[in-house]
């Protein structure tokens, strides 16, 4: 019976801000995947990080130009006291061997394509984040003006309560004027409380894009609390956007220091052209030519030794943060579950400790009403109350925060929301 009467009582307590407010249910109501499709479209910071992306496409696509063959067309007119002169010619060349400096060059672009991919979904990861911290924050001000308004109307009859009996002799003057406080102290609660949720919703707007307004609601979040077991945090690392893209740069950099060696291997291409001369058009006299051609460098200072340094160096840099990065990445997932384990707990142990206050609260009022309780220790407990359901609400916010930056860590994207 008493596991009834506390879920009865919880319902009642998420469904009073709407019974209370009408124009909530009058307004638009976005949900989650609403906001996230939105944001698909819409966000700015999204579509800045998708050209980053397609300039990485488009660095992969030259490195492949250089191994595709080069031809080039011509014609030309001239005119001097001798007569006029008319040509035409075609052209092309092709790299046969450079060294495999080529092929390692479309090999780096493709890793650093790969990097570029990773740096994507952590981008995408992190303001997945950002827009479902500021959906929970509009969801929790959402319960604050409605539990707010309550605290203010329990505050003004309990004001009334205690200036009937202080009118009646029966209380003293402190209490009247601690009632009086306590009322003031409920509508500035409640005021701000209307002001925070108008900021919290233009918030959520810019990160999905959208005009800047507040004539919206967002659906509440669900109270159900999600049980995670504790993952293997190692293997869990090496799959996370940051990882995978230090081990793409770490590849891009092996592929640059074989560019920078193949610079000390001979090349050889080929050309051929052929065109026609005259004085008249079309020109009759033929003109072609075949060649191959073989470079071997000899001496070009210390240019390509100290390119083949730095390559290396860029080597070891990317080796040392990838080590370090997954020792990072694995602490941090520990970080996340932890907190996120701690903020579950919190709701767990604030539901227990609102319903005791809740209870202990209602035999108060009888107490005091009927004299069985002086003021102080009556005022104390509606403290108790008005913190309680605060805390409540604050613990419940903080733990879908810590599940979003779970989420968020371990690689979450807006399109999965989205899907």
């Amino acid at each position: 019976m008493k596991g009834n009467n506390m879920k009865n009582k919880i319902f009642c307590f998420v469904l009073l801000p709407f019974l209370m407010f009408p124009a909530l249910l009058q307004a638009d109501v976005i949900s989650w995947q609403q906001c996230a499709k939105n944001a698909l479209v819409n966000s700015g910071d999204l579509a800045a990080a998708k050209e980053k992306l397609n300039k990485a496409l488009a660095a992969k696509n030259s490195s492949i130009s250089n191994i595709l063959p080069s031809v080039n067309a011509g014609a030309g007119y001239s005119r001097n006291a001798g007569g006029e002169g008319f040509s035409y010619s075609v052209s092309g060349s092709q790299v046969i061997f450079q060294g495999l400096r080529n092929i390692y060059s479309i090999l780096a672009s493709d890793a650093s394509l790969m990097a570029a991919r990773a740096e994507y979904d952590t981008a995408s990861a992190l303001i997945r984040h950002n827009l479902k911290l500021a959906y929970i924050e509009v969801s929790k001000q959402q319960e604050a003006e409605g539990i707010t308004k309550i605290i203010m109307e329990r505050r003004k009859q309990q004001l009334e309560l205690v200036e009937l009996k202080y009118n009646s002799g029966k209380e003293h003057r402190g209490a009247f004027l601690n009632a009086q406080a306590s009322m003031a102290q409920a509508e500035a609660d409640y005021r701000q409380a209307k002001d925070l949720l108008v900021l919290a919703k233009l918030k959520l707007a810019r990160l999905m894009g959208s005009e800047l307004n507040s004539d919206f609601t967002v659906q509440p979040q669900d109270e159900a609390r999600v049980s995670i077991p504790q993952p293997d945090f190692k293997s869990g690392a090496l799959n996370t956007s940051g990882i995978k893209q230090m081990q793409a740069n770490l590849e891009a950099a092996k592929h640059r220091v074989m560019v920078s060696r193949a610079q000390f291997m001979p090349s050889v291409s080929a050309s051929a052209s052929y065109g026609k001369s005259g004085s008249s058009w079309f020109p009759q006299k033929e003109n072609w030519s075949l060649g191959v051609n073989i470079s071997l460098p000899i001496l070009s200072g210390l240019d390509k030794l100290s390119s083949l340094s730095q390559a290396e160096s860029d080597l070891k840099t990317a080796q040392i943060a990838l080590d370090d990065g997954i020792k990072d990445m694995e602490i941090k997932l520990w970080e996340k579950f932890i907190s996120l384990q701690s903020a579950a707990d919190e709701v767990n142990v604030r539901e227990k400790s609102a319903s005791a206050i809740e209870e202990r609260a209602q035999i108060a009022d009888a107490q005091y009403q009927t004299g069985l309780m002086t003021f102080d220790n009556w005022a104390m407990i509606q403290d108790d109350l008005v913190n309680s359901r605060k805390s409540m609400l604050a613990a419940v916010a903080s733990y879908h925060g810590s599940y979003s930056q779970w989420l968020n860590t371990i690689g979450r994207k807006l399109e999965d929301e989205a899907e």
